[in-house]
């Protein structure tokens, strides 16, 4: 009875270490060709073929990080490259692409975008500089939301899905107050603050918003919608204050009526906006666009440090603050003094 304990006891121990050898050699072996995509993918320089006559496709469906690779998840055990560029080397990227003599446009295949407003705005910088180069930019989207399509005004032609949408309908903010769930559950938030402006507490303290919160939310989203509004009066030649006209009647609720506001230059189906690529390209009806995603782009033209004696150092901070210390998509106090004191 003793020998059949100590050998089903064995048995079991051996399949625990056999199958625990099996977990860590599979893991190793997914790591490796992780880290393999991750060297020969997308953002190695000699992996990405720009060939002459190529375009830039740009697609803005994640968010965009400040710094590439700055994001708050942890490792996703994926064969496919998922490294983001962040802003700066998008900026860098539309940059170099201006002298690129291989890249003769930039097509914008938008959709509603997550990312914030200076982002945005930066970027919509960036393409106007680009083509100051004389290269062409198209848009084209089934949905513009009023970011994506402030984005987009700045192309040479806007186009929209003849079955699409443009939202153009001003600037609103809309916050959640918890203070009478918290009553009805018998919670008391327990706020120290000091002076009149300070709104970050007052969904947990009050059931609306303060008039000095209304006052700098309003300041801020104005000043914000007014830039907007100036931005895209310049770019589709339409009066400011006709822009506005058209956010505060809601006139913009068909493709045909942004077509017939002159918000977009023609209402198309993607087949046609592919056959106007080629024109400007001067392909045939058989050739293939050559388009080169413009992640790729960005992380195949890395930025390279300045060698000079007077350097200024940048360091991003991005995520929410915590004490002690802290990895990419947070700002740890330790970790960042340590940064500073470098």
């Amino acid at each position: 009875m003793q020998d059949g304990f100590f050998k089903s006891m064995f048995a079991s121990f051996t399949g625990v270490v056999i199958g625990f050898g099996s977990l860590f050699a599979l893991l190793g072996i997914v790591i490796f060709f992780v880290s393999t995509c991750g060297k020969n993918g997308a953002d190695g320089a000699e992996s990405l073929d720009v060939k002459p006559n190529s375009i830039l496709k740009i697609t803005f469906d994640k968010a965009v990080p400040e710094l590439t690779d700055n994001v708050e998840t942890g490792i996703e055990f994926s064969l496919e490259n998922k490294r983001t560029p962040g802003l700066r080397a998008m900026l860098k990227a539309l940059d170099y692409a201006k002298t690129d003599d291989n890249i003769k446009g930039v097509y914008l295949d938008l959709t509603p975008q997550p990312m914030g407003a200076a982002t945005r705005s930066s970027l919509r910088k960036a393409l106007l500089d680009f083509k100051k180069s004389g290269k062409f930019i198209i848009a084209y989207s089934t949905g513009y939301s009023q970011g994506s399509y402030y984005l987009a005004s700045v192309a040479d032609k806007v186009y929209l899905n003849p079955h699409g949408s443009l939202e153009w309908a001003g600037t609103a903010a809309q916050i959640p107050f918890f203070k009478e769930m918290f009553d009805k559950l018998g919670i008391s938030a327990q706020v120290y603050y000091a002076g009149k402006f300070k709104s970050a507490t007052e969904p947990f303290r009050r059931t609306d918003m303060s008039p000095e919160n209304k006052m700098q939310v309003r300041e801020y989203m104005e000043d914000s919608y007014q830039t907007m509004l100036s931005d895209v009066a310049e770019s589709r030649k339409i009066a400011y204050f006709e822009l506005r006209r058209l956010a505060n009647d809601y006139a913009i609720r068909t493709p045909y009526d942004a077509l017939k506001n002159k918000m977009v230059d023609g209402l198309r189906y993607k087949d046609e906006i592919i056959s106007e690529l080629k024109t400007r390209l001067k392909l045939s009806k058989k050739d293939k666009i050559n388009a080169i995603d413009f992640a790729n782009y960005a992380l195949a033209n890395p930025e390279k440090a300045g060698k000079g004696k007077g350097q200024l150092a940048v360091v991003y901070a991005e995520g929410s603050i915590t004490d002690g210390s802290s990895e990419a998509g947070s700002i740890g106090g330790d970790t960042y003094s340590e940064l500073f004191r470098k």
